[in-house]
């Protein structure tokens, strides 16, 4: 199953047509606060997290590192629309496992998590 974690109601939308395409069972979530709960009740069952960055109640950033502290194996894709404070490598540094940059294609979000699950 994949986490997806955005405010915006259409990118959630778009992103559930892609997994289907893709063939991941998904479960959607709207803002960092309910990342973290969902994971935090379901992570076994959770393959891969794709993790908005900018959201209200948690950033993303934070929420990247509540994750981690949940499971420190767990498998995140961070994505933004806008510039980032800092650099990828900073992002990486800080627990996320890929980074793509909206508005990302159905290969992007492909290519994204076959690396984090098979590496």
């Amino acid at each position: 199953m994949i986490l997806f974690a955005d405010d915006e109601e259409s990118v959630r939308k778009m992103a559930g047509i892609l997994l289907e395409r893709l063939r991941y069972s998904y479960v959607m979530v709207r803002d960092g606060v309910e990342a973290v709960e969902s994971f935090r009740m379901n992570h076994s069952k959770v393959a891969a997290v794709v993790l908005d960055l900018t959201m209200p109640k948690l950033t993303g950033r934070d929420c990247l590192r509540k994750l981690r502290e949940i499971d420190p194996n767990a498998k995140i894709v961070a994505t933004s629309g806008y510039t980032l404070d800092g650099t990828v490598e900073d992002l990486i540094r800080d627990g996320a496992d890929v980074f793509i940059r909206k508005p990302y294609t159905i290969e992007d979000l492909a290519r994204a998590l076959k690396r984090v699950l098979v590496g």
